[in-house]
């Protein structure tokens, strides 16, 4: 099946519409019947001039003036309406609301003066004239009392053409829903398949579907996947490569360190074994991209005791403060979480003295919470100090963190499609919040391994 681009549906899709518009709109102009023309009875309008609160009962609006309208005449309306009336001719002018009004008895009685004198009577037989406005003169000659038709907001003519019109709309309202639909669909796919991209992702998650213009650049996404992975995998082997190369001068320097003096040799040793997990975790972090998450039916209150529990045969002072009622499960990677609690456990234990864990429930999210009563952080540096080797000051830079902690915490909470926040703890100290998603949409392998090291 031929592929049409976006620029050949719209196009399509508008003839169409335009199309289904003029049919419609064709097909109520000559099917309809033709619109009565809007008349006025004579009768009704002289018992309006008689009795002036009679004149909306037929549709006519009633109006005091000083002066005549000077566009009003006197002529055989006027005079037959004068006669019936009763009145001095004088006292009553008339004109016809649009000029091309005609009437053949009325011109046949402009040139017959002998048919002015039975005029009345068969004007009263007329049921209805074309609008006219009409002016009565007060017997005590002060002012005039004019009526003329109410103009409507819209003629029957034109409430036809409204009517088809609309009825046209309601006809292209589906039609326009299922197209915009149809054609907005392959865009959404793509855009809900680029926010789940990882390097581990596969390529093929990105769909080739769709218009023309869709599929070029989903095309486009592959291709720049594959070069996302090409330069993270040579990032990898770059940073693996230093690594292994440093382990050989490091051994030796170690050989040569034994001659020393136990006072001089240890710390020395010391430096070398931080030069060398510096690099191990700097490894570590480059390829927690790649690595793919292990999805599993995981008890959070469950995951964050064995935290704790970790942390504490690990020499870490930790807490738990949550309550063992409390039960969230969610399909995740237990071991990259247990990783991420390791490292905010880490950063309270190492810069706070230690940290309390407890685990509730937010709306749709679970909420894994890590607080200390340490020096707290600033609030503008919270975003910062997620970013990879970030510390928050010179001091904890001599307690042994590389500032990747929290950053690899962030990573795993954002590829299980949550996220890390940090706020100040009420009453000093920080407070790290794990925020997951419970009804998760990952369907796909994501990541496992991350480092553990804290801020």
């Amino acid at each position: 099946m031929r592929t049409r681009s976006i620029h050949a549906q719209l196009g399509l899709t508008l003839v169409l519409a335009v199309a289904v518009v003029l049919g419609v709109h064709s097909w109520v102009v000559i099917a309809s019947p033709p619109p009565a023309a809007q008349m006025q009875s004579l009768q009704s309008t002289v018992l309006a001039l008689g009795d002036p609160l009679q004149a909306s009962r037929f549709g006519l609006k009633s109006e005091w003036m000083d002066e005549v309208p000077s566009e009003m005449e006197s002529n055989l309306i006027s005079n037959t309406i004068a006669e019936i009336l009763r009145v001095p001719r004088e006292r009553v002018r008339m004109r016809w609301m649009s000029e091309k009004n005609s009437f053949s008895i009325l011109r046949a009685g402009e040139r017959n003066t002998e048919a002015e004198t039975q005029l009345p009577r068969v004007l009263m037989l007329v049921p209805a004239l074309p609008p006219f406005s009409a002016a009565l003169k007060e017997s005590n000659g002060e002012r005039w009392h004019v009526l003329s038709p109410v103009q409507p907001w819209l003629t029957p003519w034109q409430k036809q053409l409204v009517a088809s019109f609309m009825f046209s709309a309601l006809l292209l309202l589906p039609f326009a829903w299922w197209a915009a639909s149809r054609l907005s669909k392959p865009l959404r796919k793509l855009a809900q398949a680029a926010q789940k991209v990882e390097l581990s992702s596969d390529s093929e998650q990105i769909p080739i579907e769709g218009p023309l213009e869709a599929q070029q650049l989903a095309h486009a996404l592959r291709a720049a996947m594959q070069r996302w992975r090409q330069q993270s995998a040579e990032r990898i082997q770059l940073i693996a490569a230093i690594a292994h190369d440093l382990r050989t001068p490091i051994t030796g320097l170690r050989l040569r360190l034994d001659p020393l003096p136990d006072e001089e040799r240890e710390p020395l040793l010391a430096d070398l074994a931080r030069i060398e997990q510096m690099v191990t975790r700097a490894l570590e972090y480059v390829r927690s991209d790649q690595d793919a998450l292990q999805l599993e039916p995981v008890d959070l209150t469950v995951l964050a005791q064995d935290g704790v529990n970790s942390a504490r045969a690990a020499g870490l002072p930790a807490i738990w403060s949550g309550s063992d009622e409390v039960t969230i499960t969610l399909q995740a990677d237990a071991l990259s979480l247990h990783r991420a609690l390791a490292n905010l456990i880490e950063n309270a234990a190492r810069h706070a003295g230690g940290g309390e864990v407890s685990v509730r429930q937010e709306g749709y999210y679970a909420c894994v919470e890590v607080s200390d009563r340490g020096p707290g952080i600033a609030s503008e540096r919270f975003e910062q100090l997620m970013q990879p080797f970030q510390r928050g000051d010179r001091a904890r830079t001599a307690r042994g963190g590389f500032g990747l902690g929290l950053s690899i915490a962030a990573t795993i909470a954002r590829r299980h499609q949550g996220e890390l926040r940090l706020s100040a703890r009420p009453g000093g100290g920080l407070l790290a919040v794990l925020r997951l998603p419970i009804h998760s949409s990952l369907v796909a392998p994501d990541m496992e391994n991350t480092g553990s090291d804290a801020a």
